[in-house]
């Protein structure tokens, strides 16, 4: 059972504050990111231990643009690593930086809506992202894993302030960790999902425990990954 913790705030809520970010990766290139501190100054009773974040974002083909702006204004590019996954390598219209994007979802990216929510029914979709995830492995080399809808307001460096209280170690280990931001913060709601690489790990061991242990049947990915 994955330990439960709370961002706090919505995304819209967070603080923007900045922090110097390592050189950021993608795609095996390293581009360098480099933000004015302002959290620095802060003074903290503990050693500074750097909050490292993965994030990845899921693209269907007709949010190319929203895409298109993250890459613009370097939202993705505040995490210390990132991948996008779509269907498809490449969009009809070429993206900043000539980004091929990893294509794990087969077939068509259209779902529909349903449950008590009415919420898109994509669960299948993202089964097959966090398979392609764990398959790269790259999120292993840092602290938290972070999944990024294209149309959510997204500032690595509020989320990385916010996770440097919760840094999940314990005596040099991970801990499992879901953040809940919604209702309260007692669910996870999908525009933005935080959890620990510990967490990620033990999704990880055994993906097809989630996938058929848990009904999606009326389900979004989000309320999945919570069960999960």
């Amino acid at each position: 059972t994955f330990e439960k913790a709370s961002l706090g705030a919505s995304v819209s809520q967070l603080p923007r504050t900045t922090s110097t970010c390592p050189t950021q990766q993608h795609g095996g290139e390293r581009v360098s990111s480099v933000i004015q501190s302002g959290a620095s100054q802060k003074k903290s009773n503990r050693a500074a231990i750097p909050v490292s974040l993965y994030c990845f974002m899921v693209c269907h083909p007709i949010e190319a643009d929203l895409l298109r702006v993250h890459l613009e204004h370097g939202t993705l590019h505040g995490c210390d690593a990132f991948d996008v996954f779509s269907n498809t390598t490449h969009f009809t219209q070429s993206l900043p930086g000539g980004l091929a994007m990893i294509a794990a979802v087969e077939g068509s990216m259209d779902v529909e809506k349903g449950g008590p929510f009415h919420t898109s029914l994509n669960s299948h979709i993202f089964q097959q992202v966090w398979r392609a995830v764990f398959f790269l492995g790259r999120y292993r080399s840092f602290d938290w894993v972070i999944k990024v809808d294209p149309d959510t307001l997204f500032f690595a460096d509020s989320v990385r302030m916010r996770l440097e209280g919760q840094q999940p170690r314990v005596q040099g280990q991970h801990d499992k960790v879901i953040m809940l931001n919604a209702d309260d913060n007692v669910n996870v709601h999908g525009p933005l999902i935080v959890l620990s690489k510990a967490a990620a790990d033990a999704y990880a061991a055994d993906p097809v425990r989630c996938e058929t242990g848990v009904d999606v049947t009326e389900k979004s990915e989000d309320w999945y990954l919570h069960i999960c």
